[in-house]
C-alpha cells in the first residue's frame, strides 16, 4: 500500500474492528461504560431525579465513550512511534511501558470496579465506626508493607519503583501517617471519597465535566490488554514510520485508523445509553444490578493485571491471523478499487486473492477447492506470463484463465512450457494495458503449486505440457529501482535506518551458528514469523525466492519462527520446500531487540551491518528485491 491517505487509514480501522483480537477490548469497554451506567442511574434514583432522561445525559454517555476512544487512540499512537518512528530511542521501553500500564491499570480497573460496587464507601464508614483500627501506627506500617509491595510488582522496574516508594515514604511521613494516624486517615477517607463520591447533581449533569478525565483513563489502560492486528494498512504506516523517522507523517495515519476503530465503540455506548430508561424501572433490583456491573469490571481489571486478557488478544490474533488480514484487505481492496464487489465474498472466503505484479502465492487445489482466483491491478500497461513451480503432481490438468475488470476473457491457456531448471510458465507474453484483471487457476486433481504473474520474459526451451517436477524457485527479476537509503554518518547501535543492527546469534535448524557479526559482507533479510500465522504463509515463496536467486555467499536470509515449537517448523520447512536458514526465537528475546510489533515482520540489514529497510505485514519479492539491489551496490 504505497498511497495511504487519512480516509484509507480510518476505513482500516474500522474493518479491523471486526477482527478477531479486538473481542477482548469489547467486553472491557461494555463492563466500564455499563457500570458507569448504572452507577450514574443508581445516583440519579438515590438523588430522586426525574425519571425522563433528557438529550444532555445522553450526550453524556457519548462524551464518556468519546473520551475512552480518544485514551487508547493516545497509548495506540504513542506506541506506534516508540516502535517506529522513534524505535531507536524509545523502542526497547515499548515492551515494559505496556506491561506497566497492563498491572498498574489493572489495579485501577479494580479500583473503579469497587467503586461502582459501593465498596470504598462501605469500607471507609465501618473503619470509622471502629476507629480502634485506624487510630494505631501499626495500620500505616501495614498499608505502607502492601502498597510498597503492589508498587514494585506493577511498575517493575527498579527506576520507576524507587521513586514511587520514596514518594509514599515522604507522603506518609510529612501527612502525619504514623505521629497521628487517626486523623490521616479520616482526612484521607473524606479527600478519596470527595473525589470519586461526589452530589448526584456533579455526576449526571452534562454540564459537568465530572468523570471524563477516568473515562479516559480506562481508555488508556484498557489499550494494555489490546495489540491492533497487523493488516495491510497498519503495517503500511508502521513502514512508513520505520522507513522515514517521520513522525509529523505517521502520526495522522495512526490517529485515523484509531479513530476508525473507535466508531463502533461510539454506537456501543449509544445503545448502552438507550438502558437507562429500562434500568430506572428496575429499581428494586438496582443494587443487585450495581453490584454485577462492577463485579464484572473487576474481573476485567484482574484479566487486565494478570496478563489474562493480553494472552487472550494475542491467541485470537494468531488463531484468526488470515481472517484479520483478509478482512482488512478485501475491504481496502474495494475502496481502492483494486477489487470488484461481487468479489468480496470470495475474497474474505480465501477463494480470491489480492497479489502485486511479481508477487508470489501458494495453491492448493482438491475436490473442495477446484478453482482460485488471483486479482491484479497494473498501473501501466506490461507483457506479462504466469510462472508456475514446485507442482506437487505432474498429471494434473492445470487450467489459466485471465478475465479483465468486466468478466472479459482476454487470455486462457491449458499448456505449460518448461523453462530452464523444471519451471513452467503459461499464457506467454500476454500483452495487458493498465486496468485490473483477475488470474483463475483450476485443476482437475488434488495439486499443489506456487504460482506468480510476471513481466513476461523470453521462453527458452519451452516444450508443451512439460512434465519435469522441480523445488527450484524463481530467478529474479528487474523490477525498478529505489532511492538511495542514507545509511547515516555514525555507527550508533539502533533500530532505525541507517543505525548499526543490534547483534545476535542462533542456532539454525541444521545446528549451524549465525552470528550478525559474522556476516558482514553479505545482506542479511531478517524475517520474524510462524507457522501460526497466515500472512507469514504468503511470503514464504517469495523469500524462498530471494534466497534461491541470489544465493548465501551474498545474501542470507533467515526465519526466525516466533512463539512456535521445532516440531511445527521443521514440519512446515519440508511443506513448503524452504532451503533458506530457519531458527526459533526462543523467549521471543530477538523480537522483543528488535521492537518486533507482530509477524510477519523483516528487517533487511546491508553489508556493512546497518540496517537499510523494515517492512511490516506482508512482504513481496517485487517490493524487497530492489532494496536487497540497492544494499547489494552500497547505495
Amino acid at each position: 500500500m504505497d498511497n495511504l491517505s487519512i480516509g484509507l487509514t480510518f476505513l482500516a480501522g474500522l474493518l479491523s474492528f471486526a477482527s478477531p483480537c479486538v473481542l477482548p477490548l469489547v467486553p472491557a469497554y461494555v463492563s466500564y461504560m455499563g457500570g458507569r451506567m448504572t452507577h450514574t442511574v443508581a445516583l440519579q434514583i438515590a438523588g430522586k431525579s426525574e425519571t425522563k432522561i433528557g438529550v444532555s445525559q445522553r450526550a453524556n454517555m457519548l462524551l464518556h465513550g468519546v473520551t475512552f476512544v480518544l485514551g487508547f487512540t493516545v497509548v495506540f499512537v504513542v506506541i506506534g512511534l516508540m516502535t517506529t518512528a522513534f524505535v531507536s530511542v524509545l523502542g526497547s521501553a515499548a515492551t515494559v511501558f505496556k506491561d506497566v500500564l497492563g498491572r498498574a491499570g489493572g489495579v485501577l480497573i479494580i479500583f473503579f470496579g469497587l467503586h461502582f460496587m459501593g465498596a470504598w464507601r462501605w469500607l471507609f464508614a465501618t473503619l470509622r465506626a471502629r476507629p480502634v483500627l485506624i487510630s494505631t501506627p501499626l495500620t500505616t506500617a501495614v498499608f505502607a508493607l502492601l502498597t510498597g509491595l503492589l508498587i514494585a510488582w506493577a511498575f517493575i522496574e527498579w527506576v520507576l519503583v524507587l521513586p514511587l516508594l520514596a514518594a509514599l515514604g515522604l507522603w506518609l511521613a510529612l501527612s502525619g501517617g504514623f505521629s497521628a494516624p487517626q486523623t490521616f486517615w479520616t482526612e484521607t477517607f473524606s479527600s478519596i471519597e470527595n473525589a470519586i463520591y461526589n452530589d448526584t447533581r456533579r455526576e449526571t449533569r452534562f454540564s459537568n465535566s465530572h468523570g471524563l478525565s477516568g473515562s479516559f483513563l480506562m481508555g488508556v489502560v484498557f489499550s494494555a490488554g489490546w495489540t491492533p492486528c497487523i493488516g495491510p494498512i497498519y503495517g503500511s504506516v508502521l513502514t512508513l514510520a520505520a522507513q522515514t523517522g517521520d513522525a509529523g507523517a505517521a502520526m495522522p495515519l495512526l490517529v485515523a485508523y484509531s479513530f476508525g476503530l473507535g466508531v463502533p465503540f461510539l454506537l456501543a455506548a449509544l445503545l448502552l445509553d438507550g438502558m437507562q430508561g429500562f434500568l430506572k424501572k428496575l429499581q428494586r433490583h438496582m443494587r443487585k444490578i450495581e453490584l454485577g456491573s462492577g463485579t464484572l469490571l473487576v474481573f476485567m481489571g484482574l484479566m487486565v493485571a494478570s496478563g489474562q486478557l493480553q494472552r487472550l488478544t494475542q491467541v485470537l490474533g494468531n488463531d484468526f491471523a488470515e481472517f484479520t488480514y483478509r478482512l482488512e484487505e478485501c475491504g481496502v481492496g474495494v475502496f481502492n478499487d483494486e477489487l470488484a464487489f461481487n468479489q468480496l465474498g470470495d475474497c474474505l472466503a480465501g477463494k480470491t486473492t489480492i497479489v502485486a505484479l511479481n508477487q508470489g502465492s501458494n495453491v492448493t487445489l482438491n475436490a473442495e477447492t477446484s478453482k482460485l482466483a488471483y486479482v491484479l491491478h497494473l498501473d501501466e500497461p506490461l507483457s506479462v506470463d504466469v510462472e508456475i513451480w514446485n507442482v506437487s503432481d505432474a498429471s494434473a490438468a492445470l487450467t489459466f484463465a485471465l478475465h479483465d475488470a468486466a468478466g472479459v476473457l482476454v487470455a486462457s491457456s491449458s499448456t505449460l512450457h518448461a523453462l530452464d531448471n523444471g519451471r513452467f510458465v503459461t499464457l506467454p507474453s500476454t500483452a495487458l494495458a493498465a486496468a485490473r484483471y483477475t488470474l483463475t487457476v483450476g485443476a482437475q486433481s488434488d495439486v499443489s503449486f506456487r504460482v506468480r504473474v510476471r513481466a513476461a520474459q523470453p521462453l527458452t526451451n519451452s516444450t508443451p505440457n512439460a512434465t519435469v517436477l522441480d523445488t527450484s524457485a524463481m530467478p529474479s527479476d528487474s523490477v525498478g529501482s529505489i532511492s538511495a537509503l542514507s545509511s547515516g554518518d555514525t555507527a550508533k547501535i539502533g533500530l532505525e535506518v541507517g543505525n548499526i543492527a543490534p547483534s545476535f546469534s542462533v542456532i539454525t535448524l541444521d545446528g549451524e551458528t549465525l552470528e550478525l557479526a559474522a556476516l558482514r559482507g553479505r545482506v542479511v533479510v531478517l524475517n520474524f514469523w510462524g507457522t501460526w500465522c497466515a500472512p507469514c504463509r504468503r511470503e514464504m515463496p517469495d523469500l524462498q525466492a530471494i534466497h534461491a536467486a541470489y544465493g548465501t555467499d551474498n545474501v542470507v536470509v533467515l526465519g526466525l519462527a516466533v512463539r512456535d515449537s521445532e516440531s511445527a517448523v521443521r514440519a512446515f520447512r519440508e511443506e513448503f520446500g524452504i532451503s533458506f536458514a530457519l531458527a526459533l526465537d526462543e523467549g521471543e528475546k530477538l523480537a522483543a531487540r528488535y521492537a518486533v510489533v507482530g509477524q510477519p515482520n523483516t528487517v533487511v540489514i546491508g553489508k556493512d551491518g546497518r540496517i537499510v529497510q523494515q517492512f511490516f505485514s506482508v512482504i513481496s519479492h517485487n517490493a524487497l528485491k530492489p532494496v536487497i539491489e540497492s544494499a547489494l551496490n552500497g547505495s
